[in-house]
């Protein structure tokens, strides 16, 4: 492995002073290099040397080379066992408790299950496993419009045995999913928010707007209220009456003393 990142090391340096001199393109290069720019190069480099993959696709890897196929359970156990030394934004197993536990209060009723933000698909597994053994007639809606966590999920939802009809894996827009269901005359019965944080408050509002939360049965839940923080969808929902809200005093993911909350918010009215 040093040899390969030594490699790719003095691969980066003789490109680099080549984008100053250019000589390489005009006298010895081979006939692509004359029209392939060097960020594909490098990126080939990368891709056959292993040599500087992001945090989620080394987590894939993890996954793919320590799982059975068929195992929602065994994945997001090594999802978890991944995290503790590489942490990164899941939901996580203490939180994720939580979630699991707003979505089974509501017994076998969910029809709709909608979460925005999936990141790689952690949530989205939890999610689905969950609901096929208590809700098997659920649809979960799982929402993010990042290409790569989009890809990633995909993968880990296959090799679960959890890709199907019932799990609508949508490479879209927060917004635009919530207005797909309004015009289907739909409802949705579990809400979870866990995507840009900004976010919360109008998605919540859009929600509510469009008809879509149903009173005195659906549940908002949102993660991360205090890292890395929603001041303005946590005063809202602590103070609108149209809402009964429980906060869950926990930690951030895969830490042992950052304190976070998880809101879980059944609507009233």
């Amino acid at each position: 492995m040093r040899v390969v990142l030594l490699v790719f090391a003095i691969l980066a340096c003789l490109i680099a002073v080549e984008l100053q001199l250019g000589f390489v393109k005009a006298m010895v290069g081979p006939p692509f290099m004359k029209e392939w720019p060097y960020s594909s190069l490098l990126h080939l480099l990368n891709y056959f040397g292993m040599t500087a993959m992001p945090l989620q696709v080394r987590l894939l890897e993890h996954v793919l080379q320590n799982t059975k196929l068929g195992s929602a359970e065994d994945i997001i156990n090594k999802v978890d066992e991944f995290c503790w030394t590489n942490p990164t934004m899941n939901i996580g197993p203490v939180k994720g408790k939580i979630l699991d536990e707003a979505v089974l209060s509501m017994g076998s009723s969910p029809k709709i299950v909608v979460e925005l933000g999936s990141y790689m698909g952690y949530s989205t597994l939890r999610l689905a496993s969950l609901l096929r053994k208590t809700a098997p007639d659920a649809v979960l809606y799982s929402v993010d419009p990042n290409p790569l966590g989009h890809a990633i999920k995909t993968t880990l939802l296959d090799r679960s045995g959890l890709l199907g009809s019932k799990v609508k894996n949508e490479l879209a827009f927060s917004g635009d999913i919530l207005k797909k269901i309004a015009a289907h005359n739909d409802t949705i019965d579990v809400l979870f928010l866990d995507h840009v944080k900004e976010l919360y408050l109008g998605d919540t509002m859009l929600a509510v707007e469009l008809g879509l939360l149903k009173p005195g049965l659906s549940l908002v839940v949102a993660d991360n209220v205090i890292a890395s923080g929603t001041p303005e969808y946590r005063k809202w929902m602590m103070e609108n009456k149209e809402f009964e809200t429980k906060i869950h005093d926990t930690l951030l993911e895969y830490t042992h003393s950052v304190r976070d909350e998880v809101l879980v918010s059944k609507f009233l009215r």
